[in-house]
């Protein structure tokens, strides 16, 4: 329980009151647990580790971009490299980032940003891929073929 609170007291001088609430609320505070900032990436997010922890909740990322509530993120902002560090794919925190490699972009489905093909039904300029040439079949209308020729 001393240690829970002196790790405690540790974040409220770190980040403030608000921001250690903020923290526990994102679920980023681990009380009693001696984390170690392993890095940053290039958008500002942060990897912890603590090799007190059972495998697999020893490492995690606190997301850079977040509203006043912490839910403006998601799992694609993590890049490759440290999405394999966290899953315990390397040991070393970020391997070099090859030369014919691009840069790392999220996912925006779901959002106003989200990748639409050029025929999708709900975009601006949509255009009919149905054929032109075919027309409604209309069961008033007289049948082009003959009585006798449908028996």
């Amino acid at each position: 329980m001393a240690k829970m609170l002196t790790n405690l007291r540790s974040e409220v001088s770190r980040r403030g009151v608000l921001g250690t609430l903020m923290a526990w609320h994102r679920g980023y505070l681990r009380p009693g647990v001696n984390s170690v900032l392993v890095g940053t990436d290039e958008r500002g997010n942060r990897y912890f580790e603590a090799t007190e922890l059972p495998f697999g909740q020893d490492r995690w990322v606190e997301y850079s971009t977040s509203d006043d509530w912490g839910h403006d993120y998601d799992a694609s902002q993590v890049p490759p490299a440290w999405h394999a560090w966290l899953h315990h794919v390397h040991d070393k925190p970020v391997p070099h980032q090859a030369v014919y490699s691009k840069p790392h972009k999220e996912n925006k489905t779901g959002s106003q940003e989200a990748y639409h093909p050029h025929n999708y039904v709900y975009g601006p300029r949509v255009k009919s891929t149905t054929d032109p040439n075919c027309e409604e079949w209309d069961p008033t209308r007289h049948s082009p073929f003959k009585e006798n020729e449908l028996r």
